[in-house]
Protein backbone atom coordinates (compact mmCIF):
# COMPACT_ATOMS: atom_id res chain seq x y z
CA UNK A 1 0.00 0.00 0.00
CA UNK A 2 1.28 3.53 -1.04
CA UNK A 3 0.02 6.71 0.55
CA UNK A 4 -0.57 9.78 -1.53
CA UNK A 5 -0.48 13.27 -0.57
CA UNK A 6 -0.88 16.67 -2.32
CA UNK A 7 -3.59 15.54 -4.28
CA UNK A 8 -6.52 18.47 -5.56
CA UNK A 9 -9.30 18.71 -3.29
CA UNK A 10 -11.69 18.81 -5.81
CA UNK A 11 -12.29 17.77 -9.18
CA UNK A 12 -10.87 13.90 -9.15
CA UNK A 13 -12.29 10.76 -8.67
CA UNK A 14 -10.91 7.30 -7.19
CA UNK A 15 -11.13 6.13 -11.00
CA UNK A 16 -8.60 9.39 -11.79
CA UNK A 17 -6.09 8.47 -9.43
CA UNK A 18 -6.38 4.78 -10.67
CA UNK A 19 -5.65 6.14 -13.96
CA UNK A 20 -2.62 7.32 -13.26
CA UNK A 21 -1.17 4.41 -10.89
CA UNK A 22 -2.21 1.59 -12.88
CA UNK A 23 1.06 1.51 -15.17
CA UNK A 24 3.07 0.82 -12.33
CA UNK A 25 0.86 -2.11 -11.47
CA UNK A 26 -1.89 -4.07 -10.55
CA UNK A 27 -4.60 -2.19 -8.64
CA UNK A 28 -6.74 -4.58 -5.87
CA UNK A 29 -10.68 -4.34 -6.64
CA UNK A 30 -11.51 -1.08 -4.41
CA UNK A 31 -7.46 -0.60 -3.99
CA UNK A 32 -8.01 3.05 -4.27
CA UNK A 33 -9.11 5.15 -1.41
CA UNK A 34 -9.76 9.05 -1.25
CA UNK A 35 -9.55 10.76 2.45
CA UNK A 36 -12.73 12.79 2.40
CA UNK A 37 -14.51 14.32 5.12
CA UNK A 38 -17.45 12.48 6.72
CA UNK A 39 -19.95 15.14 6.66
CA UNK A 40 -19.39 17.17 3.93
CA UNK A 41 -17.36 14.66 1.28
CA UNK A 42 -14.75 17.37 0.45
CA UNK A 43 -11.36 15.63 -0.45
CA UNK A 44 -8.99 16.00 2.37
CA UNK A 45 -5.92 15.53 -0.36
CA UNK A 46 -4.51 12.31 0.67
CA UNK A 47 -5.30 8.82 -0.15
CA UNK A 48 -4.16 5.21 -0.23
CA UNK A 49 -3.50 2.37 -2.96
CA UNK A 50 -3.54 -0.86 -3.03
CA UNK A 51 -1.13 -2.77 -5.23
CA UNK A 52 -1.76 -6.49 -5.39
CA UNK A 53 2.21 -6.88 -5.02
CA UNK A 54 5.07 -4.73 -3.56
CA UNK A 55 6.65 -4.21 -6.57
CA UNK A 56 3.79 -2.45 -7.92
CA UNK A 57 4.27 0.19 -4.41
CA UNK A 58 7.85 -0.07 -5.28
CA UNK A 59 7.26 1.29 -8.84
CA UNK A 60 4.91 3.96 -7.80
CA UNK A 61 7.49 5.68 -5.00
CA UNK A 62 10.13 5.13 -7.46
CA UNK A 63 8.57 7.17 -10.42
CA UNK A 64 7.29 9.64 -8.22
CA UNK A 65 10.86 10.46 -6.42
CA UNK A 66 12.00 11.42 -10.32
CA UNK A 67 12.41 14.86 -10.93
CA UNK A 68 9.16 15.18 -12.99
CA UNK A 69 7.61 12.80 -10.11
CA UNK A 70 3.22 11.62 -10.86
CA UNK A 71 1.13 14.66 -11.39
CA UNK A 72 -2.57 14.43 -10.57
CA UNK A 73 -4.47 17.45 -11.61
CA UNK A 74 -2.05 19.59 -12.16
CA UNK A 75 -0.21 18.88 -8.84
CA UNK A 76 2.90 16.97 -8.04
CA UNK A 77 1.81 14.62 -5.74
CA UNK A 78 4.63 12.96 -2.75
CA UNK A 79 4.24 8.86 -2.47
CA UNK A 80 5.34 6.88 0.37
CA UNK A 81 5.07 3.06 1.54
CA UNK A 82 2.14 2.82 4.06
CA UNK A 83 2.77 0.12 6.55
CA UNK A 84 -0.33 0.41 9.18
CA UNK A 85 -3.45 -0.40 8.97
CA UNK A 86 -6.78 1.32 7.37
CA UNK A 87 -8.59 3.27 10.13
CA UNK A 88 -12.32 1.34 10.45
CA UNK A 89 -13.93 4.42 10.19
CA UNK A 90 -12.92 4.99 6.14
CA UNK A 91 -15.83 5.92 3.94
CA UNK A 92 -16.20 6.12 0.06
CA UNK A 93 -17.26 9.05 -1.91
CA UNK A 94 -21.04 8.15 -1.60
CA UNK A 95 -20.73 8.55 2.45
CA UNK A 96 -20.09 4.37 2.61
CA UNK A 97 -18.22 2.67 5.45
CA UNK A 98 -15.50 0.79 2.81
CA UNK A 99 -14.56 -1.96 4.85
CA UNK A 100 -18.74 -3.10 4.87
CA UNK A 101 -18.26 -2.36 0.91
CA UNK A 102 -15.41 -3.90 0.00
CA UNK A 103 -14.25 -5.30 2.73
CA UNK A 104 -11.29 -6.08 4.60
CA UNK A 105 -7.91 -5.85 2.90
CA UNK A 106 -5.76 -7.36 5.65
CA UNK A 107 -6.62 -10.78 5.34
CA UNK A 108 -6.36 -12.73 9.33
CA UNK A 109 -5.17 -16.00 8.30
CA UNK A 110 -2.81 -17.75 10.23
Amino acid sequence: TIFVKNLPYNNITEDDLQLVFRSCGKIVDGGVRLARNYQTKQLKGFGYIEFKNPEGAYAAVQRAAKADGIKVGGRMCFVDYEESSMKGSFRTSEGKLWQKQHGSVHSNST
